[in-house]
């Protein structure tokens, strides 16, 4: 949960354990027994292609587009 949601703040945890509880809920509903398998394949796309979970790339993204916006502020 933690390495879904982001390691090094207080709101990357909880968000983790709601998103792979929901998530996980959707799954089993429209996967069956598969659903952990599916889970399995996201949290390793995640840890692969977002490595510092949801908060990081949160807040990465949202610092980028403040330096973006800044440039075009010269």
């Amino acid at each position: 949960m933690t390495i879904i949601g982001g390691v090094g703040t207080l709101i990357g945890p909880a968000l983790g354990a709601g998103v792979l509880q929901l998530l996980g809920y959707w799954l089993s509903n429209t996967f069956g027994q598969s659903a952990l398998l599916v889970i399995g394949v996201i949290t390793i796309l995640l840890v692969l292609f977002v490595s510092y979970g949801i908060v990081g790339a949160w807040h990465s993204t949202r610092s980028g587009w403040r330096r973006l916006l800044d440039l075009l502020r010269l």
